[in-house]
C-alpha cells in the first residue's frame, strides 16, 4: 500500500525546525486532508488563513513526503 500524507505525517518526527513545527501541527489537526497533492494541501492551508510561512514550511513537509513514497520531481 502507498504512503498517504496523512500516514507520513501520523510518523513523521517532529524536529525543531520550521518544517518540524508543521509537522506538529499536522499532527494536532483533526481536519488535514489526505490530501493528493501539493495544491490540494496548499488550498486547505489557504482556506484555514494560515501565514506564508507555514505554507511555505508545509511545502517543505510535502516535499520531504514525496521522497518518503518516492514520488519526488
Amino acid at each position: 500500500m502507498a504512503l498517504t500524507f496523512r500516514a507520513y505525517i501520523k510518523e513523521a518526527v517532529v524536529t525543531d525546525t520550521p518544517t518540524g513545527g508543521f509537522i506538529a501541527d499536522a499532527k494536532q489537526d483533526p481536519g488535514l486532508p489526505e490530501a493528493a497533492c501539493w495544491a490540494e494541501l496548499r488550498d486547505y492551508l489557504k482556506n484555514r488563513r494560515v501565514g506564508r510561512q507555514a505554507i511555505r514550511d508545509a511545502l517543505y513537509a510535502w516535499r520531504e513526503f514525496e521522497v518518503a513514497r518516492g514520488t519526488e520531481a
